[in-house]
């Protein structure tokens, strides 16, 4: 077989290799389409995204991911085309490509704030909500652990206080922080372990 031949084979075993994916165009054409969103939808993108309470949320239940079919290609009248153009200016982001509902829109932005590298295979198998989520964790974990280290500084820099004293006045608060943290971040690994939180869903 000939040079040319080859390369052309070559070039075609890759590209039948290569995942199809859908342009961002596509998928926010496909969600306004099906959800029928209007001009109103583009306030809601410059609002911040809420943050819950406490540590209530760690225990479900979890957003669904939704199915979508959205089309390779989306064709659209000039006013939908210019509509759909403007959610993409305003949520500009490469998480858009796997949103597959207007709250994942909204929550596009905010979650590549807060990690700029979730995996795909996780951005396809969860909702944005959850993902977000689990990215307060973190920060909670990281605040809670800041916590712990300055609460036992200072209790080893009181001298004037008996040993026996300074370990019954911290221990019960210490074990409960540490507590939240080990909460925290079995709610992180359940999230960031595809087939355990398939098959927990």
């Amino acid at each position: 077989m000939g040079l040319l031949p080859r390369l052309h084979r070559e070039h075609a075993r890759k590209k039948a290799k290569r995942p199809f994916r859908r342009t961002a165009h596509a998928v926010v054409s496909a969600i306004a389409l099906k959800y029928g969103l209007k001009e109103d939808f583009l306030a809601k993108l410059g609002a911040p995204a809420e943050v819950p309470a406490g540590n209530s949320f760690i225990h479900g239940p979890f957003k669904k991911k939704k199915d979508l079919a959205a089309l390779p290609f989306f064709l659209a009248d000039a006013k939908n085309y210019l509509f759909v153009k403007k959610i993409l200016q305003a949520a500009d982001c490469p998480y858009i490509t796997h949103a597959r509902s207007p709250d994942e829109i909204l929550l596009a932005r905010p979650l590549f704030a807060a990690n700029s590298g979730i995996r795909p295979e996780l951005l396809e198998a969860h909702h944005f909500e959850t993902l977000f989520l689990a990215e307060i964790a973190k920060s909670r974990v990281a605040a809670l652990s800041r916590v712990i280290d300055s609460l036992a500084a200072q209790h080893s820099s009181k001298a004037g206080i008996n040993p026996s004293d300074r370990t019954a006045l911290g221990i019960r608060l210490l074990d409960t922080l540490r507590g939240r943290i080990q909460m925290l971040n079995e709610y992180i690994s359940f999230i960031e372990t595809p087939n355990e939180s398939e098959e927990g869903r």
